[in-house]
C-alpha cells in the first residue's frame, strides 16, 4: 500500500497546527491540575482550614 502525500494548503496547515496548540494547552492544563490538586489541598490543611471559616 503506497502512502500518499497530503497537499494542504497553506490555512489547512495553519488550522491544524492551532488544533493541535489549542488541544496542548487543555491537555497541559488538566495534567496540572490534576498533578497540583494534592498539593493545593494538603496547604490548605496545615493552615488552620479556609477563609469562609475565618469569617
Amino acid at each position: 500500500m503506497k502512502r500518499q502525500k497530503l497537499n494542504l494548503n497553506r490555512r489547512e496547515k495553519e488550522l491544524i497546527l492551532g488544533n493541535v496548540v489549542a488541544w496542548g494547552s487543555i491537555i497541559t492544563a488538566l495534567t496540572l491540575a490534576i498533578s497540583l490538586a494534592p498539593t493545593l489541598a494538603a496547604e490548605e490543611g496545615q493552615s488552620g482550614g479556609t477563609a469562609s471559616e475565618a469569617l
